[in-house]
């Protein structure tokens, strides 16, 4: 895992590209390297020899306290200077580090795989209460078109409707595919015409919604590791040092909970290569855990619409990472002196946007959230559409009322023209008379058999033989 970088490649390593040096030492290095030379330039300093050893040795010392790779170099006195070292307890005690110049933080990456279903992307457009809105109009108009044609005593032969009728023609007036007929009065047909704007509004809205939420990427529903243990990610860790001593030997719960549950084998897929964590995130439902670097390393596979759906949290808290230099080495305050400078300048600043490793961005152009349509702003609609419909209501009263009058005052002349052409006495059907006896004998009833639709219009006459 670990690469060899001969001296000859180590002095010219600052004169390559960020994309040419990467290969061969880390982004952290690599920062921490151009530091201290930086350092060198400013006050005139030699270095001597640069020892071709690239591992970064124990994070924690060992049972002999012995440390192997870089630290073990500089605690051996093989060597003064080690740029970019993660600082721990141990490693203080056999070096001396200048001030912080890098946060290394191991991070969990994913995509997001929160596929929409066919009940969210129908609903999930509206809010619950604008669904409430929506629906209870819907029932009121639904209830009131079949009123209206009830007060208007139109029956199914005379262009009423049916329940069935009114099903059916406000469903069609509801997804524009037709509408019911409204009758004669003025009431029904305003109340269709509150039916059609209120739900050419509605479908305009909702088909704008539904469009921009299909568009969307998918909502991400882990935001926290304690989420993540409960989704069905497996984890991939990345088999380095640090990473195994913060997952492995983390004494957080919650960490050690992930590393349990997502990571460590059979549940998780455990501790990978460098080759194969940086294609971790093109596997469906893997997450991975490395270092923030190696994590924006993997990113650079990912295509536009899946960086998109990238989610990275923070699973441990950042180790800080500095130059270090040995105890006993007579430069070391110089060493911290012109990193410290280095920061109050913002050049440290600077030579980390240049070494960082780029993570990919989504080329959405918008934000990753989707805010469903409430009611608050189509409040005015929906208060001018219920003043309407109550408005339909009242004007059909009146008509219903009106019409009343004018029946009898219809059936009251046409009763006075018709006895005083004959000469007879008029008296309302169904009213017993002297001529019309209420009941026949032998205990049989008599009457006289009306159509009762025509009441209100309809008369008897009798001779008048006085």
């Amino acid at each position: 895992m670990w690469k060899i970088v001969e001296p000859a490649v180590m002095n010219s390593l600052l004169g390559l590209s960020r994309e040419e040096a990467t290969p061969l030492l880390t982004s952290l290095s690599m920062h921490g390297y151009q530091l201290f030379m930086n350092v060198v330039h400013r006050f005139n300093m030699t270095v001597m020899e640069v020892i071709p050893n690239t591992k970064p040795g124990q994070i924690d010392a060992p049972p002999s306290g012995l440390f192997d790779g870089c630290v073990g170099v500089v605690q051996r006195g093989e060597a003064e200077v080690e740029p970019g070292v993660v600082i721990t307890p141990d490693r203080t005690r056999i070096m001396v580090f200048a001030v912080t110049t890098w946060s290394l933080n191991v991070r969990c990456g994913f995509l997001s795989n929160n596929a929409l279903g066919s009940v969210d992307a129908l609903v999930k457009p509206f809010e619950t209460g604008a669904w409430l809105v929506v629906v209870g109009l819907a029932a009121v108009t639904l209830l009131l078109g079949k009123g209206f044609r009830s007060v208007e005593q139109l029956t199914p032969e005379q262009g009423g409707t049916t329940w069935s009728d009114v099903l059916m023609s406000s469903f069609g007036t509801f997804t524009g595919q037709g509408f019911y007929a409204c009758g004669d009065w003025m009431s029904g047909r305003a109340l269709l015409l509150v039916v059609e704007v209120f739900f050419f509004l509605t479908e305009a809205y909702y088909g704008a919604a539904i469009v921009y939420f299909l568009l969307s990427p998918p909502p991400n529903n882990i935001r926290t590791p304690h989420d993540l243990t409960k989704s069905n990610y497996k984890g991939m860790a990345h088999d380095w040092t640090h990473t195994r001593r913060a997952l492995a030997n983390s004494t957080d719960p919650l960490v050690r909970e992930v590393y349990q549950s997502k990571v460590k084998p059979p549940r998780g897929l455990g501790f990978q290569p460098t080759d194969r964590v940086l294609r971790a995130l093109k596997k469906p439902w893997v997450a991975l855990f490395a270092a923030d670097d190696v994590v924006d390393s993997a990113t650079n596979a990912l295509t536009s619409g899946e960086a998109c759906r990238l989610v990275v949290l923070d699973v441990e808290t950042p180790s800080a990472v500095a130059v270090g230099t040995a105890k006993g080495a007579a430069f070391k305050e110089m060493i911290n002196s012109g990193t410290l400078l280095q920061l109050e300048r913002g050049i440290a600043y600077r030579e980390k946007r240049v070494w960082r490793q780029r993570r990919a961005a989504c080329q959405g152009g918008g934000s990753d959230s989707f805010a469903p349509v409430e009611v608050l702003p189509l409040l005015p609609t929906f208060v001018l559409l219920a003043v309407s419909v109550l408005v339909s209501a009242a004007l059909c009263l009146a008509e219903r009322a009106a019409a009343s009058r004018w029946r009898r005052r219809n059936g009251a002349a046409q009763q006075e023209g018709s006895c005083s052409e004959t000469g007879t006495t008029c008296k309302p059907s169904g009213v017993p008379g002297p001529d019309f006896p209420s009941a026949l004998p032998g205990g049989r009833s008599g009457g006289l058999a009306v159509d009762e639709s025509l009441m209100v219009s309809s008369s008897v006459c009798t001779e008048n033989m006085m």
